[in-house]
């Protein structure tokens, strides 16, 4: 159960358990958070761009969405990144 108070600030935590040395857990958290945002691209193809919808009896049209649809993925990614350089959306 989860209480929140109007009056008080609301905090995340997140945390990571290892047997490592200190010094290697920086990037052991990097590693998890790039895994993270690669997979939210595949979802995001996947669900959002519809990459598993175009499937047909016709290998060459399979071939064409499959192509088409990570190039116009790149293209909407890279104006996306250029019209609002400050974050990720």
């Amino acid at each position: 159960m989860v209480v929140i108070h109007k009056d008080r600030p609301i905090f995340e935590y997140a945390v990571l358990v290892t047997s490592l040395p200190e010094g290697a857990v920086p990037p052991i958290a990097q590693m998890y958070r790039d895994r993270a945002d690669s997979k939210n691209v595949l979802d995001e193809l996947n669900y959002q761009w519809a990459w598993t919808g175009f499937t047909t009896h016709d290998r060459r049209r399979s071939q064409l969405m499959a192509r088409i649809v990570p190039l116009v993925f790149n293209w909407w990614s890279l104006y996306v990144r250029l019209a609002v350089p400050g974050r990720h959306t």
